[in-house]
């Protein structure tokens, strides 16, 4: 089954625009690809930035857009001993 990551998910919404399905799969791709370079490397930081970008149509066919910018000031470090509720818990705090 290949992950939210491979398949590109995580620049657009998926079709049913169910923002909270795809934070989960953006969670839960973030998760696993953290437990996989846990395995290798002894610590890492992880900060996340995210650009957002809203698309409103009016009347007329006029469209209007908005972006929004978020990112988090202080990186968060995972190190092999941390089990995957913690790696879990980070995301909950984030999105």
């Amino acid at each position: 089954m290949a992950s939210c990551l491979e398949n590109n998910c995580i620049r657009k919404n998926p079709p049913q625009k169910d923002l909270f399905a795809f934070a989960r799969a953006i969670k839960e791709s973030f998760t696993q690809l953290i437990k996989r370079e846990l395995k290798e490397l002894k610590d890492i930081k992880v900060s996340l930035e995210m650009k957002v970008k809203f698309k409103k149509e009016i009347e007329e066919g006029q469209i209007h857009y908005m972006e929004n910018y978020f990112r988090e000031n202080q990186p968060e470090l995972f190190s092999k001993n941390d089990d995957e509720n913690q790696i879990k818990g980070y995301f909950d705090n984030t999105f």
